[in-house]
């Protein structure tokens, strides 16, 4: 039963995003009605769900979103028609979601990383779940796809900041000892360095090669969203679960953002 209920609630979200029951390829191109309204309508709407999420009234977005949002937004910004001089919305979830990387990136220790719970049984034993993972795979596909909606100059603007944000940050590593102590001693820490830079250069393809847009829509738009899963810590902790190999975890150890790249085959 609530698997069945968590489905359906997914795909009401889905349908509320792109508009339809299925997903159209080409929508976002050969249509002009807008799904969700008028580009202001639009940004309420994201910035309720930001609000709804992170509980802040900073220009920071969350690091990691529930599958519901998650699937609304994905829903809709593979769907939306992209319009002239309509990207605010764009240009504000992406502003929000780089805010959200500089912070993290200058202060690693402000990341809340997975939450441990205990299973009430006669071994007390501890799990973990991987829905809270910060900037996740879902995430960074996510920012992948609302980036490759805006125009070129404003691409150029976001990434030229994460650039001079990743240098200054990782640089800072070597210099602070404190800093370099933190990220060394704290395997999710580091895993979520090796995150931002995995979706940097996903960002920079998008820019130099603007036709890769039709084909992260195409796999964003139809993928489909599964219960969250418990671990067991120590498995969680050393990477050796999932099914493609025994150290791959695709949301938090993708090398890549498209689907020739997730695998666990070290190239």
């Amino acid at each position: 039963y609530e698997r069945t209920l968590w489905s359906s609630h997914i795909n009401l979200c889905v349908s509320l995003g792109r508009g339809d029951m299925t997903f159209q390829a080409t929508r976002y191109t050969t249509k002009t009605n807008p799904i969700l309204g008028s580009s202001g309508t639009r940004l309420k709407i994201f910035k309720e769900i930001q609000l709804s999420t992170n509980h802040n009234i900073d220009a920071r977005w969350p690091l990691h979103l529930p599958a519901s949002h998650h699937a609304f937004l994905v829903a809709n910004f593979t769907s939306e028609p992209i319009l002239p001089g309509e990207h605010e919305p764009e240009d504000f979830v992406v502003t929000s979601m780089i805010n959200s990387v500089v912070e993290a990136l200058s202060d690693p220790s402000s990341v809340t990383f997975n939450k441990r719970l205990t299973i009430h049984s006669p071994q007390q034993e501890e799990r973990m779940t991987d829905e809270k993972t910060p900037l996740s795979f879902r995430d960074g596909r996510l920012l992948l796809v609302v980036f490759s909606r805006l125009p070129y100059d404003y691409q150029v603007k976001h990434i030229t900041k994460l650039v001079a944000v990743m240098a200054s940050a990782f640089g800072s590593y070597h210099t602070n000892h404190s800093l370099q102590e933190l990220v060394t001693q704290n395997t999710e820490i580091a895993r979520f360095a090796s995150r931002v830079l995995t979706i940097y250069v996903a960002l920079l393809n998008v820019v130099t090669c603007p036709t890769l847009r039709d084909f992260i829509f195409k796999q964003v738009g139809t993928c489909q969203f599964s219960l969250p899963q418990l671990y067991s810590v120590d498995n969680f902790l050393d990477g050796s679960i999932g099914k493609e190999g025994n150290w791959y975890k695709r949301d938090s150890c993708f090398m890549g953002l498209f689907e020739d790249w997730e695998s666990p085959a070290i190239p």
